[in-house]
């Protein structure tokens, strides 16, 4: 029998899992010698993600020689991101990003993240965001009316211009010296992918060798972004005006002391807004027209249904939550095409699955590879909009679709995002059919994004022959 008050052999092997932290965690498979998985991660990083997933909630892989816990199971994400948020800060990832672009809600932590998100959550609200609307729609219709039948369209550098152009006139509505966003534009489209770069889950040691391609990020270049930023401000309180725009917010917001931000903080979060809010828009939208001119049938419905219920004019706020098959169509691309790699860093002890886990232990988790898990989405590759009819999906995991996160750390431009894409998509789909200009499938090319490697399309007039 057993000694009174003495552990169940149940409870002594849970208690000698959850001793042994990261060792008690099933290892991958193909492990390297001193290089670990690293050469997956840089070289196949999206089906490495996706290997992981093989009903285990927890994985361990190898970053050289460091051990990093990979969370494969939904319920354990949200843990990390909402029940346990407190015991867990941003992660090696964002320390490489912090001195580049600074604390903005992206990468601040703590009781700097609950106090600027607050601050900033203002300019994202509904009502703010439907005010918005006759921007992106005035904005997209001069873009599809520059379009001309039979041209091959660059679209990720059509997007990438239309995205930075909505998002500078919904932060900065007031007059702004001409050459300053150009200055702005143009440092995008040079730095934004060495600074995607930047974001990389390899170890230092293996950042450094001298990969062809790898164009590595230097805290001086962010310099010339900065000073156009805060020519921006400085001009904007000369002019003590309100402009009704975010910039406008940021100046005026105050926190529960009633203390506003500093010009550092207002231009860090300008630089978040601007780094976060373009590049991600511009590749949802390349992917959603790249799907669009895939599947024929669903451009049809998606057309039929903006005709219906646009009849040819400009949409309004009001209209887009009757556009279904489109907001539909957009779900299934960002579930197809989201964010592939998100961290955190444990600060304090924290037991996931049954094990507990010590401080700085790292934790990596993919929304991309949640996405494509066949215990969640049967047929992951098959792209299908109508997986999200509400019968559909009413047997999904409540937390196994996070195409902008969840819990405190949700992208606050969800609703500004989703509402850009099918304020777009809406319009092209009014003027253009779209038709793929090569049998050659489009090359994902992972950085911070999944983006599609040079996608071009060619662009046909909707008449009433081109749509038969």
């Amino acid at each position: 029998m057993p000694t009174p008050g003495a552990a169940s052999p149940r409870t002594r092997r849970r208690d000698e899992v959850a001793s042994r932290g990261l060792e008690a965690i099933p290892v991958a498979s193909h492990r390297v010698p001193l290089l670990g998985h690293s050469r997956q991660l840089q070289y196949q990083p999206l089906e490495f993600m996706r290997s992981l997933h093989t009903g285990e909630p927890l994985k361990r892989i190898y970053l050289g020689t460091h051990a990093v816990c990979v969370l494969t199971d939904p319920e354990l994400i949200v843990q990390v991101l909402r029940a346990d948020r407190r015991h867990f800060d941003k992660g090696a990832l964002f320390d490489e990003l912090r001195p580049y672009i600074g604390n903005g809600l992206v990468t601040s932590a703590g009781d700097v993240h609950r106090r600027q998100r607050r601050m900033v959550q203002g300019g994202f609200h509904r009502e703010r965001i439907a005010g918005v609307v006759s921007v992106m729609a005035q904005r997209a219709d001069a873009l599809a009316a520059s379009w001309q039948p039979g041209q091959h369209i660059a679209v990720e550098r059509s997007m990438d211009a239309l995205a930075f152009d909505i998002l500078t006139r919904a932060m900065f509505a007031g007059p702004v010296h001409p050459d300053i966003l150009p200055i702005i534009q143009t440092w995008l489209g040079r730095r934004i992918g060495a600074m995607q770069q930047t974001l990389s889950p390899m170890p230092r040691w293996i950042q450094s060798l001298p990969i062809p391609g790898r164009a590595r990020f230097q805290p001086k270049a962010i310099a010339p972004l900065h000073q156009a930023l805060d020519r921006i401000t400085a001009s904007y309180r000369a002019d003590g005006a309100d402009h009704n725009d975010l910039l406008t917010l940021l100046m005026n917001a105050e926190d529960e002391t009633g203390a506003k931000m500093t010009d550092q903080q207002i231009r860090e979060e300008l630089v978040t807004l601007l780094v976060a809010g373009t590049k991600t828009t511009s590749s949802s939208l390349s992917w959603i027209l790249h799907s669009l001119a895939s599947y024929p049938e669903v451009q049809r419905r998606v057309q039929a249904e903006v005709d219906d219920v646009l009849g040819g004019r400009l949409p309004v706020a009001a209209d887009l939550s009757a556009l279904d098959y489109l907001q539909r169509t957009i779900r299934e691309v960002l579930r197809m095409r989201s964010v592939w790699l998100l961290m955190r860093r444990v600060i304090s002890p924290v037991t996931l699955g049954g094990v507990t886990l010590p401080p700085g232990t790292e934790v990596l988790y993919s929304p991309y590879a949640i996405h494509h898990d066949p215990r969640f989405y049967p047929r992951p590759d098959h792209f299908n909009p109508d997986r999200w009819t509400k019968e559909h999906s009413a047997n999904l995991p409540k937390h196994a679709y996070m195409p902008f996160g969840t819990g405190s750390r949700i992208c606050i431009g969800e609703g500004f995002a989703l509402v850009e894409l099918a304020t777009v998509i809406a319009i092209i789909m009014t003027r253009w059919n779209l038709h793929l200009t090569s049998d050659t499938p489009v090359r994902p090319v992972v950085g911070t994004l999944v983006r599609p490697g040079r996608l071009t399309l060619s662009a046909s007039p909707r008449t009433a022959s081109a749509d038969m």
